[in-house]
């Protein structure tokens, strides 16, 4: 197998450049993923799916809490759980930004 065709296999790949012309992907067409958590697995767009989905969902449990504290009138520093979920956005936002450290890919995304 030569490099073109791995390449063509295999988009995203360290090289930077178009993959050679296949009989697959007589365009030379390759998708440019983030460099980010969406690299995870071979299918990038995949990949991007579920966690554009999982933002929305802490999204919604966001948006939940924080009406139920506007309604009860608590501060935010005593809602522990509120202040947990956005942790959890601002990781994932990190992780698919690609700016994630090599001690907190160590650890479970959503360790205490």
């Amino acid at each position: 197998m030569s490099l073109g065709e791995a390449d063509a296999k295999f988009p995203g790949q360290a090289t930077g450049l178009p993959p050679s012309p296949s009989r697959e992907n007589p365009g030379q067409i390759s998708p440019t993923p983030n460099p980010g958590i969406e690299q995870a697995i071979g299918n990038p767009f995949l990949m991007n799916n579920a966690l554009q989905k999982l933002d929305h969902a802490l999204g919604d449990v966001l948006e939940i809490l924080e009406n139920e504290e506007s309604a009860q009138g608590s501060s935010r520093e005593e809602n522990t759980l509120l202040w947990k979920f956005r942790e959890w956005k601002d990781d994932l936002q990190r992780m698919r930004s690609g700016n994630v450290t090599a001690s907190e890919q160590e650890g479970g995304m959503f360790t205490d």
